[in-house]
């Protein structure tokens, strides 16, 4: 599993590109994306320390399989890790299907 460092309590656009398990590019432009991170993986979503949602992602380079979020300081407002999880979901034949989902470990530093 990856793992991303960030500052506690820093704001930042976190941009993520996705390639499928042959490396190439995902195309994203259909699809919803749902961001949330638990401090533990058996937490309920209830329990997450942030969610975004799919209006808080720029999708304007999806096509490239490149997406970015703004984490506020308040999203980043916690101490150790947390497990991230981004769900993909597109709507088949009038169904919301969920496709993919990607995980990995955020590991917050105090600001120094």
């Amino acid at each position: 599993m990856d793992t991303v460092n960030l500052s506690q309590g820093e704001s930042k656009d976190f941009s993520m590109t996705f390639r499928n398990r042959s490396g190439e590019l995902c195309v994203l432009t259909d699809y919803e994306m749902e961001m949330y991170a638990k401090r533990d993986p058996n937490d309920t979503f209830s329990e997450a320390l942030f969610v975004k949602n799919d209006e808080d992602f720029d999708k304007t380079s999806a096509a490239v399989g490149v997406v970015v979020v703004n984490l506020t300081a308040d999203d980043l407002d916690f101490s150790g890790y947390a497990y991230v999880y981004i769900r993909f979901t597109k709507e088949v034949d009038s169904v919301q299907t969920n496709i993919e989902k990607a995980m990995f470990l955020l590991s917050m530093a105090a600001d120094s």
